[in-house]
């Protein structure tokens, strides 16, 4: 069979979904890597910022393959639950336990959707955002400073969490490593990586938020 018919199969679908899932996996521990020198304060975390926008010819590479990423991953989630939809009323799941799947594998697609508005929402506020004071930190600060933004970002990143967590295990079973052996192991690893993501980007807005309550209550 060619690549291009594999591709429009339903296991050649997962299988596309499974390589992008575990890059934009890899991804999510390398910018929340970077997230994290918030914590060191305005300084370092400015600095880290400028020196990733100060390398263009790794930048740009690096953000249209995230974008091809991307599409591939949409393309081939939504011609899955599509050819699910018109085989028979159930929605996309690469894994389905005997009681019919857990919610996060039931809804994998509409937690898909939620995190692609995310994306979007977290570019325009923060990459795309005004600089006045050419301080990035400054701009993550003060939105997280807002508790609007803080729970818009915490709910979000429990649905990012929890996608997460069937899609990390359902990956190595959409590429063939299915093992009564290694299967509970890669089970657990999932829902410990969804936990690590959850509590580390969580992290960020509560620590600012609660920062800053403190600093103003004490100048009252």
């Amino acid at each position: 069979m060619g690549n291009k018919k594999f591709l429009n199969t339903s296991v050649g679908k997962k299988v596309v979904m499974a390589i992008t899932g575990q890059c934009f996996c890899a991804f999510l521990v390398v910018h929340l890597a970077g997230n994290l020198t918030l914590f060191l304060g305005q300084s370092h975390f400015d600095k880290y910022a400028k020196q990733l926008e100060n390398l263009p010819m790794l930048i740009y590479p690096a953000e249209a393959v995230l974008i091809l990423l991307a599409l591939f991953h949409i393309g081939a989630a939504l011609k899955l639950t599509l050819a699910n939809k018109s085989a028979r009323p159930v929605g996309y799941a690469v894994y389905n336990s005997k009681a019919g799947g857990d919610w996060a594998s039931s809804k994998m697609f509409i937690t898909g959707v939620f995190i692609l508005a995310f994306l979007i929402l977290h570019l325009v506020q923060f990459k795309f955002a005004e600089r006045p004071d050419d301080s990035l930190y400054n701009v993550v600060f003060n939105a997280f400073t807002q508790p609007l933004w803080v729970g818009v970002y915490v709910a979000f990143i429990a649905i990012l969490s929890s996608h997460l967590a069937h899609g990390f295990q359902s990956a190595f079973q959409s590429l063939g490593i299915n093992h009564p052996k290694y299967t509970p192991l890669i089970k657990k690893l999932s829902y410990v990586y969804a936990f690590v993501m959850w509590a580390g980007y969580t992290t960020i807005p509560l620590w600012i938020f609660i920062t800053d309550f403190i600093a103003r209550s004490s100048q009252t």
